[in-house]
């Protein structure tokens, strides 16, 4: 099989809040990436929400090596499910995003 993808992925395990956007009464999901990409990331899980669910995700980047007051840091963006399947979901990024130290 071709893989057709034109970004390149990356097999990194990162932590991740995930919060529905038009959902907000419901508990924002913990989950991790199976693999990432500037485009998007495949997430981990049993339960994946519907194709076109609007979500906002935190991820939590370790920074080794780095003379900032934290070695972590949020990477905030916005996306929507482009695919599920048995094993988790795939989820595309809008192409703005926010980076930030981490803080308590």
């Amino acid at each position: 099989m071709l893989d057709k993808r034109t970004m390149a992925r990356f097999a990194l395990a990162l932590p991740t809040r995930l919060t529905q956007v038009n959902e907000k009464s419901q508990e924002p999901l913990d989950l991790c990436t199976r693999n990432i990409c500037s485009g998007g990331a495949f997430f981990k899980t049993d339960i994946p929400l519907e194709i076109g669910t609007e979500v906002e995700l935190e991820l939590t980047l370790s920074l080794m090596g780095n003379n900032a007051k934290s070695n972590q840091s949020h990477i905030r963006v916005k996306g929507a499910v482009l695919r599920k399947t048995g094993t988790g979901m795939a989820i595309g990024f809008e192409n703005n995003h926010r980076t930030s130290p981490f803080s308590e």
